[in-house]
């Protein structure tokens, strides 16, 4: 962390301008970043650059759109320690941030530095594709909500299925220890 690009403590509630027109429907706050989705379902972030995308020094705390998922109908999103969540209207999950303990789905990197759709293992092609068309993605597991933790993603599916991955140091995944392969990602 750069000391020089540190900002001031509001002591008292402050408005964060989103920019013209914009405004929020819901936020959610990670470890030194903030998410913000629209009414006019875009998301913006602000805080670390690793979530947020690098910023010149004069752009510091200004939340700004993330170039990869502009244009994206995003109804839904989940911020952890370090690693972030958000959903589109068609059920596709797109992770970046920290990928410890695999929280993103991945066994690497251990950073994504662009949002990446999560890839459900239910959900693959022979060719390592997703499913479906990309709009219409079957209920089992198109995803509706998303919570994310220290170093865990928990994905809830249109069907009311749990997609799990990441640490169950203490059993956070609902699996017991017994079940999984250490080998094996969980989602």
């Amino acid at each position: 962390r750069d000391a020089s690009f540190e900002g001031p403590t509001c002591c008292r509630p402050t408005g964060m301008a989103l920019g013209k027109g914009r405004r929020a429907s819901s936020v959610a706050c990670g470890t030194y970043f903030t998410l913000v989705l629209t009414t006019h379902m875009s998301l913006l972030a602000c805080g670390k650059a690793l979530i947020a995308g690098h910023r010149e020094p004069s752009e510091f705390g200004v939340p700004k759109q993330l170039p990869t998922l502009v244009g994206l109908p995003l109804v839904g999103m989940a911020a952890g320690d370090g690693h972030a969540v958000v959903i589109t209207a068609h059920g596709t999950a797109f992770v970046w941030g920290e990928n410890r303990h695999s929280c993103c789905g991945r066994e690497y990197p251990t950073e994504l530095t662009v949002p990446l759709a999560m890839k459900l293992p239910s959900c693959q092609s022979s060719s390592g594709g997703g499913c479906g068309d990309g709009l219409n993605i079957p209920d089992e597991v198109a995803i509706q909500d998303a919570a994310c933790g220290l170093e865990h993603t928990i994905l809830v599916t249109r069907s009311g299925r749990l997609l799990v991955c990441g640490n169950n140091n203490f059993g956070q995944l609902g699996i017991a220890t017994s079940v999984l392969n250490s080998s094996n990602i969980v989602i």
